[in-house]
């Protein structure tokens, strides 16, 4: 069967002629292939290619009309692993090297109520990585074109070995660094190296209250001058001109401060965070699949790599829970023996592996590529809705009113011609 091409992406020529090989009738244009189920989606490696619609089209020469019809949810996961396929490489590589920390927060893997569970399921990971082999991984990031990396710690970032030798390394390569830390170590000296070496993209706090007895009892803590200290971080990152987000975990302790804490926070910050408590037994327990969601629209599908200190790469931070030496059946790969080619090319392998889509389609952290159609009031404040978390942005501008007319033009646009 022939196709029609009329400057349609490159990924999705190789995609039509695998489907015209077939025998399947089809049309694709930028009217269906970015519309789904009724609302407007994105795909990792195709921010290049044109959503206008008349820009471009690719169909099966057997279709009569080239007028397009909804694409299916699995027409939808052949189209972003095309797009895939071709020169997508991850936005940001996560290196973690240590679990070093003075909290013992209730919510952490490591370090709180499940702590035990983890330790004997992830023994190789609770090691130091040294220096040297941070420098390793780090090179062979930049080999893979990658250009942001959170080069950290599940514990506390400024506690972290080698910290001020991993900043000025990332700086010298020109990486990109997103930093997590409690903020607890985080003073006017320690603003003045970040300013030095210009490249930290954005810094998370997680704070988590707004007063020191529910901080105390969340993180363990029970020095005050270290309180203080966290408090008064995220204003001394935003002076020094940083984007800055903070976490806050709901549980039991501080789960009436959720509408404190954002009234305290807003026009200070530019984000807050607000997400409950997932365990070991919550992470792959929410059914998408029940509601058609393709795995391929997911913002961390191809989009990011995180390395544990024994080196192994996994694809998404849930993923981790996953990836244990006796699952075989998963595509992986490790850091310190694979190149970087080979990395990648395990974790496209992986985007079509059934066992795991299967867990993607059950995962709490799903969110499509561009979530912000799931727009939410929490407190008389605007919000974009994760399934398990909310951000609230902090900014004080109307940058949901300006979202909201682009999209609701492109949506106009597409209904269109759907009636047509």
């Amino acid at each position: 069967m022939k196709i029609v091409n009329n400057n349609a992406p490159e990924a999705l020529v190789k995609l039509a002629e695998k489907w015209a090989a077939g025998r399947k009738s089809f049309y694709l244009g930028p009217e269906n292939v970015f519309f789904y189920n009724g609302q407007p989606v994105s795909y990792n490696g195709a921010d290049d290619v044109s959503r206008e619609i008349g820009s471009w089209s690719i169909y099966s020469e057997d279709c009569p009309v080239p007028t397009f019809e909804f694409l299916k949810k699995e027409e939808i996961e052949d189209i972003a692993y095309a797009f895939v396929q071709g020169s997508a490489v991850p936005s940001i590589a996560m290196l973690t090297l240590s679990y070093v920390c003075n909290a013992a927060c209730h919510c952490c893997s490591y370090h709180g109520d499940e702590s035990a569970y983890y330790k004997e399921n992830f023994k190789g990971n609770l090691i130091t990585v040294d220096l040297e082999t941070t420098k390793k991984w780090i090179d062979k990031v930049c080999v893979m074109g990658i250009k942001t990396v959170n080069v950290g710690s599940d514990g506390e970032f400024f506690l972290m070995p080698h910290w001020k030798e991993i900043m000025d390394y990332t700086a010298q390569k020109g990486l990109k660094q997103y930093i997590v830390t409690n903020g607890t170590g985080f003073t006017s000296e320690i603003v003045e190296k970040l300013r030095r070496w210009r490249n930290v993209d954005t810094i998370k706090f997680s704070l988590h209250a707004t007063d020191f007895e529910t901080w105390s009892e969340f993180t363990q803590i029970k020095n005050r001058q270290l309180y203080e200290t966290a408090m008064a971080a995220p204003i001394l990152a935003k002076k020094a001109g940083m984007t800055v987000h903070l976490n806050f975990v709901k549980t039991k302790t501080n789960a009436r401060q959720v509408k404190k804490f954002i009234d305290h926070w807003y026009g200070k910050v530019d984000g807050v965070y607000i997400s409950h408590v997932l365990s070991s037994e919550d992470i792959f327990h929410n059914h998408y699949d029940q509601f058609n969601e393709p795995v391929g629209i997911c913002s961390a599908y191809a989009s990011m790599i995180l390395v544990s200190p024994s080196g192994n790469v996994t694809p998404c931070c849930p993923m981790t829970y996953h990836y244990r030496d006796e699952q075989d059946s998963l595509p992986r790969a490790n850091i310190n023996n694979h190149s970087g080619d080979e990395i990648l090319h395990t974790l496209r392998e992986s985007m079509k592996n059934e066992q795991f889509r299967s867990m993607c389609a059950h995962c709490t952290q799903y969110s499509r590529k561009g979530n912000k159609q799931f727009k939410v009031r929490i407190h008389g404040y605007d919000a974009w809705r994760y399934p398990s978390r909310i951000f609230v942005d902090c900014r004080k501008k109307d940058v949901f009113s300006r979202w909201g007319r682009s999209v609701r033009k492109r949506t106009k646009k597409m209904l269109e011609v759907i009636r047509r």
